[in-house]
């Protein structure tokens, strides 16, 4: 199947996004004895939904925190390198199409 919009097929989309993990720079590190810098935030979920997550990720031994700054930093490395489209009308995974 064809993407339209950029003339390439999804196998060649889903190449290019895997290759682009493979080369992708690493995070600039601290020097020893340097404070890490945070920023925060505040999510709020249902609780049914907080409750399975939570089993989810504290089955596989990680905090929902850790979870969470691991599922961001996912999706904004895929859209970086042009797998999925985000806008607030949510997040299009462009290797499917």
């Amino acid at each position: 199947m064809e993407d339209k919009r950029k003339g390439e097929t999804a196998q060649d989309n889903i190449t290019g996004v895997t290759q682009g993990a493979a080369t992708a720079k690493a995070a600039p590190g601290r020097k020893p004895g340097e404070k890490k810098e945070y920023g925060f935030v505040t999510q709020r979920i249902e609780k049914a939904r907080y409750e399975e997550l939570k089993e989810l990720f504290g089955g596989k031994g990680l905090a929902m925190a850790t979870a969470t700054n691991m599922a961001l930093m996912y999706i904004a490395e895929i859209v970086e390198q042009g797998g999925m489209a985000i806008s607030r009308g949510g997040i299009i995974d462009l290797r499917r199409r």
